[in-house]
């Protein structure tokens, strides 16, 4: 009898299987193409257009172990509103094909220019083992020189010039870090979706350098009514402040407070 193995039934297709990188990735659209629009992911854009549609929220925390999909919505999310016109198509269909209300909401409430200029900016943040502040002024330096690639904006320029001294800083100010991106928005009159993925490694930074880390620029960022912000972690805030005093954790509760 002729033995038979698993192996000859089923084959795994290594692009779906590997992981993904929201900064790697951006602009992927076989990525796009393959990303299943779920329930909770209805969900979380429902709550976008809720906050667009002017319902107080713009602020949501994606939590969820390893390999539950957090950064592949998270790269749809951010082709959805700031992608290229190709990668807008593509998720405003599969987004049809799951939920025909959201995404007719989300279309009447998003105008785009006449030269297929997406209606948002995308910040792809990729948190390492450092201080939130400069994950953030990274991501935002890599959004400013792909803008300026498509734009003569001489105050994107000049801003430029300034989130670049700052990139260099070991910590760079955070309110230097929220100023950058406020007038992010205001020079191009567009708002910002910021995602920051990996958070928990600032978190974890944060916890053994305490007088050099910062993650209060997340409220200020949250606060502000021209940024829209996610970040994923794989447990809740609290879990990573288990050695910081009580009064520490009162305010790192209070941050995560202000995420729904």
């Amino acid at each position: 009898m002729k033995r038979l193995f698993l192996a000859d039934w089923l084959h795994i297709d290594r692009s779906v299987a590997r992981s993904i990188n929201l900064e790697r990735d951006a602009a992927n659209h076989d990525l796009l193409e393959r990303f299943q629009v779920t329930p909770m992911a209805r969900e979380v854009l429902k709550r976008l257009v809720d906050a667009l549609e002017g319902e107080a929220v713009n602020a949501w925390s994606i939590t969820g172990p390893y390999g539950t999909g957090k950064t592949a919505f998270c790269n749809f999310l951010i082709s959805l509103g700031c992608g290229d016109k190709k990668e807008r198509a593509i998720c405003m269909e599969k987004l049809h094909n799951a939920d025909a209300e959201v995404a007719n909401r989300f279309k009447s409430l998003i105008r785009t220019s006449n030269d297929g200029i997406s209606p948002f900016i995308g910040v792809r943040a990729v948190s390492r083992y450092e201080s939130l502040n400069s994950t953030l002024i990274r991501a935002l330096f890599n959004s400013l020189d792909l803008l300026l690639d498509k734009s003569s904006n001489s105050n994107l320029k000049k801003l430029h010039s300034k989130v670049a001294a700052l990139v260099s800083k070991e910590w760079p100010p955070t309110k230097d870090v929220v100023a950058a991106y406020e007038q992010l928005a205001r020079f191009s009159k567009r708002k910002i979706f910021l995602v920051v993925d990996e958070f928990g490694k600032n978190l974890e930074y944060q916890v053994h350098n305490t007088a050099r880390g910062d993650i209060f620029a997340l409220q200020a960022l949250a606060e502000s009514a021209d940024i829209f912000l996610w970040v994923c972690l794989h447990q809740a805030f609290s879990e990573y402040a288990s050695s910081l005093s009580r009064v520490q954790k009162e305010e790192w509760q209070k941050i995560q407070g202000r995420f729904e």
